[in-house]
């Protein structure tokens, strides 16, 4: 019997640790207004390359910086470049919006307007994944401009809602966070966290638990 119960202790102890691991990483907008910040610095120190991205360097250096500024905030330069590439999404997915008919920039309420849910619906049709919903306000998205502006798509390709680069089944631990099932924005959302959050723990402990 103690036997039994050592292994079951140890089990739930294994199991419990791997799903606090799992759970996404949640930005504060706090941390992303000053990720941002910094992100401005280093395309002023022109730390990009010709294409517009970043390089390999400047994705520690963010790192160091936002750990500095947060202390305690745990930030790796997986998280890093994980919010790079969600904030880029973002702003690419607006911007295509508004380089097609029917959609417009609202300086004053810093968000999207579309002439009518007809012209919203064209536009999501194709699409798996929904990174913006036009009438939400989206105040970074002019400054990000300056930081993402090289790699805008433009002319026919930016409309045709084929290069969205997540595809996001109904049943998916992330269409259930940006439907608000985590409370999560898309781009507050640690990507790689998500995928270890969609493992099959629960199948694996009910199986070891068998065994032993």
């Amino acid at each position: 019997i103690p036997l039994v119960w050592c292994s079951f202790s140890f089990i739930v102890q294994l199991h419990y640790s791997a799903s606090m691991a799992s759970i996404p990483r949640q930005w504060t907008e706090q941390e992303t207004e000053q990720f941002v910040v910094f992100m401005e610095e280093l395309v002023v120190e022109d730390k990009r390359a010709d294409a517009g991205q970043f390089k390999p360097g400047p994705f520690q250096k963010l790192a160091d910086k936002m750990n500095e500024k947060f202390p305690g905030c745990g930030l790796t330069v997986k998280h890093i470049r994980n919010k790079h590439k969600r904030l880029k999404e973002k702003y690419m997915y607006v911007a295509e919006m508004l380089g097609c008919s029917g959609f417009g920039w609202n300086s004053e309420k810093m968000c999207v307007e579309v002439d009518s849910k007809q012209v919203l619906e064209a536009w999501g049709k194709g699409r798996n994944v929904t990174l913006y919903t036009p009438g939400k306000p989206f105040p970074l998205f002019e400054r990000l401009g300056n930081i993402f502006g090289k790699d805008r798509a433009t002319g026919v390709e930016a409309c045709s809602g084929k290069d969205a680069e997540e595809d996001v089944t109904p049943g998916s631990t992330f269409a259930a966070a940006t439907a608000g099932g985590l409370g999560l924005g898309s781009e507050d959302i640690d990507m790689d966290d998500l995928g270890a959050a969609e493992s099959e723990l629960p199948n694996t402990f009910s199986t070891s638990f068998a065994s032993s």
